[in-house]
């Protein structure tokens, strides 16, 4: 710095000083604690700061002028200066502009893009839950593409021998992947619910209407996440339906286009699988219905438990032996034999009812308890391990290929179909636990694979959009199909992509839009309302 410009600084700094505000604000501590000793001494620290509020309140204080003998005793500074009105942004109307673009931002396919394939997950986030949910839907498609092929095959006695060699097991059975997901939801529902309960919560007085509350609140927001996709799956299967049957050349059992007409309602309500399957709206739609009431009846337990521990899990022992109880009974008083037709006969009294599928999402509920209470941290010898992995195993193997034979009594088919459900839930629940734990296998580096993300995300509108393609591209077809490994093999592959990369359109539609609205809003519902305001700052 020059000279010249030093002393030019240092004359300002000379005048700053000698202006009668400043003086005055110098001498504010002989004022006190009062009030205006604190203003007066914030406006000389602006000064000396150089903040432009202090240089321009002290610009326009004013000074003292001549002719205070003869009665000049105004001090008068610059008024248009001292007040300056400045009319700020409407707060609500911008924050209304930015609720509506926020919302908008929701239907943003960039956005709901970078949702689905993000695949940082947080820290006590269950990896190995992406892994199982994709591998499972896989094995659903597969067995979709059999059972909603059999009407346009040309070879359908061929099917039946087709199903009871040992390989094709994992096929004949495939069923039970089903139950896998039930499993997953009763687990994700403990894990999470617990997840955000604390201890000091448990300590706190009990607010039996903050429990209702909470009780009705999470079914709503259940449903609204489930419901828009799922209708939009029902309208665009009905308009479907009723243009291939006036252009199709095969007749297809199943009709949507008259059954959803009538019955569109109960699917709405989530009761379609309370109903006979020749009446049923979307038949592969009764597992949503069934997950719905499971989780009421699911949520209302883990409520229950923050105040009545021991009683909810009278109840819930309560629920899963009665199940396994009556799924037997029920098998052996119609005397189901575990063959391809016998399972259609029985759909609507073995197959759709929830009594009789609830078995694996208690389970899935009780391994979530366990996880959080271990907090991840089950430590195992290793022998110990062995074990279980042999006795988990053993279970998902007896589940698969314990009815290959196909020709055993009725008795023993009761006590399978009593207890094969429960049991290959037992098996998924040990791959959870080893996987959640410090454990690490070949099982686990599979199953936590991160491509398994994205895959996992689009589940829920795959597995709404699988059948409508099967049934699709066989009725767009004029030739019959024919059920031969090779042939089923690339048809399954087609339509393993198709089902994605349609789930993905559908996602970007319907499913990912109303979870990250219904994200948005129950983050905002704690923000305060800002008023219209218009502000005056003041320089004295």
């Amino acid at each position: 710095i020059s000279h010249q410009q030093f002393t030019f600084i240092s004359y300002i700094n000379n005048i700053i000083h000698l202006l009668p505000a400043y003086a005055i604000a110098s001498r504010a501590s002989l004022l006190g604690s009062a009030t205006c000793a604190t203003e007066l001494q914030d406006f000389r620290d602006a000064v000396d700061q150089r903040m432009p509020w202090g240089l321009k309140t002290l610009d326009s204080s004013g000074e003292l002028k001549s002719g205070f003998l003869y009665g000049n005793n105004f001090w008068l500074g610059n008024v248009e200066n001292a007040v300056e009105e400045i009319k700020m942004t409407d707060l609500s109307s911008s924050r209304e502009k930015s609720r509506i673009g926020n919302v908008l931002m929701c239907f943003s396919v960039y956005t709901s893009t970078k949702i689905i394939f993000n695949t940082k997950l947080d820290t006590e986030a269950i990896a190995v839950i992406h892994g199982i949910r994709f591998l499972s839907m896989l094995w659903i498609i597969i067995a979709h593409t059999i059972f909603y092929t059999a009407d346009y095959l040309d070879n359908k006695i061929w099917m039946l021998r087709f199903a009871e060699g040992i390989p094709i097991q994992v096929i004949s059975n495939a069923s039970i992947a089903v139950d896998t997901y039930f499993f997953l939801s009763g687990f994700l529902l403990a894990y999470m619910y617990l997840k955000h309960k604390t201890d000091k919560e448990k300590i706190k007085p009990i607010h039996y209407r903050k429990k209702l509350n909470e009780f009705f609140i999470s079914i709503i927001k259940r449903y609204i996440r489930l419901t828009p996709t799922y209708i939009i799956m029902i309208g665009i299967v009905q308009l479907n339906s009723a243009w291939y049957d006036k252009t199709s050349q095969f007749y297809v059992e199943e009709r949507p286009h008259e059954t959803c007409a009538k019955y569109w309602w109960r699917n709405v309500l989530y009761i379609n699988n309370l109903f006979n399957h020749n009446t049923m709206c979307l038949s592969w739609s009764w597992y949503l219905p069934s997950d719905t009431q499971f989780f009421i009846i699911g949520l209302a337990l883990l409520i229950l438990s923050t105040v009545y521990f021991y009683v909810a899990v009278v109840i819930l022992s309560t629920i899963l032996i009665a199940s396994v109880i009556l799924s037997g009974y029920i098998s052996y008083i119609y005397e189901y034999v575990p063959t391809l037709d016998e399972q259609y006969r029985l759909l609507d009294v073995l197959y759709y009812p929830p009594w009789v599928r609830i078995g694996p999402y208690i389970i899935g509920m009780i391994t979530g308890y366990i996880i959080k209470r271990f907090n991840k941290k089950i430590v195992l010898k290793k022998s110990t391990i062995i074990l279980y992995w042999i006795l988990g195993a053993a279970c998902n193997i007896f589940v698969l290929f314990g009815l290959y034979k196909r020709q055993i009594s009725v008795l023993s088919t009761a006590i399978y179909v009593a207890i094969s459900r429960t049991v290959w839930a037992i098996g998924i629940a040990w791959i959870v636990i080893v996987c959640c734990t410090e454990h690490e296998g070949i099982v686990k580096e599979l199953l936590t694979c991160k491509i398994w993300i994205p895959l996992s995300k689009l589940t829920y509108c795959a597995y709404l959009l699988n059948p409508f393609i099967i049934h699709s591209i066989r009725l767009h077809n004029e030739t019959s199909a024919h059920l031969e490994l090779l042939s089923m093999s690339a048809m399954v592959i087609g339509h393993i992509g198709i089902s994605y990369i349609c789930a993905y359109a559908l996602s970007l539609m319907a499913e990912s839009p109303y979870v990250l609205l219904m994200r948005m809003f129950s983050q905002s519902h704690s923000k305060k309302k800002y008023k219209e305001c218009e502000v005056i700052i003041s320089h004295t």
